[in-house]
């Protein structure tokens, strides 16, 4: 066998989780050779040394599981049982309707009336202030003076040109 193998069949077994045919086995294989055996020998002391170093601790005791028990369902009546599914057909059937004729209705027939987007009457707190709407109203009629306004455009070599 390879001592691989073996070094972990003598942990298993100083620890105590072969099953006794492994045991077995290994015990009759450690009887033929005798350097194995005090290799074994060596771990099981080590394991045995770390158990009494560091001891268990004690299992805890837990309280005993409190059951409650749940109260039996009422049988339902199956007349009952068979009105309620009548009564959820007929609801699905009218919602069903319903949403069919609100989705599918003509789309000329618009319902909401436009609403006014500028208010008209506001009363500033003040007539200079600066977001009242006096001010806001001056600056709007100023922009749209009868005057046009000319945007030129001119380019570095046309400022050159008129400066020579």
């Amino acid at each position: 066998m390879k001592q691989e193998i073996l070094e972990r069949l003598f942990m298993d077994r100083a620890l105590g989780g072969l099953t006794p045919d492994v045991a077995a086995l290994l015990d009759a294989y450690l009887e033929k050779d005798p350097e194995q055996s005090r290799q074994f020998e060596s771990i099981d002391d080590c394991v045995r040394l770390a158990a009494r170093a560091c001891p268990k601790p004690p299992a805890l005791k837990l309280p005993p599981l409190k059951l409650v028990p749940m109260p039996a369902p009422r049988p339902v009546r199956t007349e009952f049982r068979a009105g309620l599914r009548i009564l959820e057909m007929a609801a699905a059937f009218v919602l069903g309707i319903g949403l069919s004729f609100w989705g599918l209705r003509p789309a000329g027939t618009a319902t909401m009336k436009p609403q006014s987007t500028f208010a008209t009457t506001v009363e500033p707190s003040s007539q200079s202030a600066f977001w009242s709407m006096n001010r806001a109203i001056n600056i709007r009629s100023s922009s749209e003076s009868t005057q046009s306004r000319r945007v030129t455009w001119e380019t570095l070599m046309h400022k050159t040109q008129s400066m020579n």
